[in-house]
């Protein structure tokens, strides 16, 4: 009992320490320190962590360290993942909304994958923020729900690896070890036999990494391609009415229209797209007053 409230009273001090703004330049700068090539495989080097620790604690005034960083990134990408695996080779009828941070679709979609996948009832209503920034770095990663990187490659470029990287190496021995790929006697003979095992098998993992490549691609391309219909169908609605039609009757009816006016105060919101989201915005007690004057003044 002990255990599970020492978990949950970090995961709620996680959450209480970093609010959305940081979650924003953490992540921007990660995929700054990608594009900049600081980092082997999916590991940042620790040149990488020191420029973020070092951006982060020019833009926030709190005691922000390295470790602090890796957690963070740990529950972004445990948060992200859920979604995107679900998500990831594009689903009839979703489509991903820049506004909203959320997949949407017709309630009748969602209640069919809800019936398919009950846990996914938790995603209708839950927003990801920096998705698309996330799909970037992490999306080779999640092709097939695991690492992208295989135990053989990792287990080489441990050995080769030399100076800054040492520290996240040794986390990627725990990582090999948790999944048996080797113990840690092996490690001390890595070197050994690594230069054998490249050449004999050089040909079978080009091969393997080609057809990985081209899968990872494929997947990946799936996403930017329902996120780009997401952005084209939030553009066109934008061009339309913000809200359905009979909600905007709702909203007359809710601030006091006189019957005889409704009809006509229908209509002009109906073909004034603008004016409606004006009228929306407004504060519900002036709204009546707005309205006139935007009927009666135009």
């Amino acid at each position: 009992m002990s255990e599970k409230r020492t978990i949950d009273d970090v995961v709620k001090k996680d959450r209480e320490y970093w609010i959305a703004i940081m979650d924003d330049a953490l992540i921007d700068a990660l995929l700054h320190q990608h594009h900049l090539g600081n980092i082997n495989g999916l590991v940042f080097t620790t040149h990488a962590y020191d420029n973020i620790v070092k951006e982060l604690q020019e833009k926030f005034e709190k005691p922000i360290d390295k470790q602090k960083v890796k957690n963070r990134i740990k529950t972004i990408k445990y948060n992200w993942s859920d979604c995107y695996d679900v998500f990831k080779n594009g689903l009839s009828g979703f489509a991903w909304s820049p506004i909203t941070k959320m997949w949407s679709a017709e309630p009748e979609v969602w209640e069919s994958l809800i019936q398919a996948k009950p846990k996914t009832k938790e995603l209708k209503n839950k927003p990801i923020p920096n998705y698309d920034k996330l799909v970037e770095f992490y999306g080779k990663d999640r092709v097939t729900g695991e690492q992208a990187e295989t135990a053989s490659e990792m287990r080489q470029r441990w050995a080769t690896s030399i100076g800054e990287g040492s520290m996240e190496n040794t986390e990627d021995i725990d990582h090999l070890v948790t999944q048996n790929e080797v113990t840690l006697e092996s490690c001390d003979n890595v070197g050994d036999n690594n230069v054998g095992e490249a050449s004999s098998k050089a040909k079978k993992r080009k091969t393997s990494k080609n057809e990985d490549m081209e899968q990872i691609m494929g997947e990946i391309q799936n996403v930017a391609s329902a996120m780009r219909d997401g952005n084209l169908i939030f553009e066109r609605s934008m061009a339309r009415l913000p809200i359905p039609e009979q909600e905007v009757f709702h909203l007359l009816d809710e601030i006091g229209i006189d019957s005889r006016l409704q009809t006509r105060a229908y209509l002009y919101l109906i073909k004034n797209p603008d004016m409606l989201r004006a009228f929306i915005g407004y504060p519900v007690e002036k709204r009546k007053e707005l309205l006139f004057t935007m009927m009666f003044d135009s």
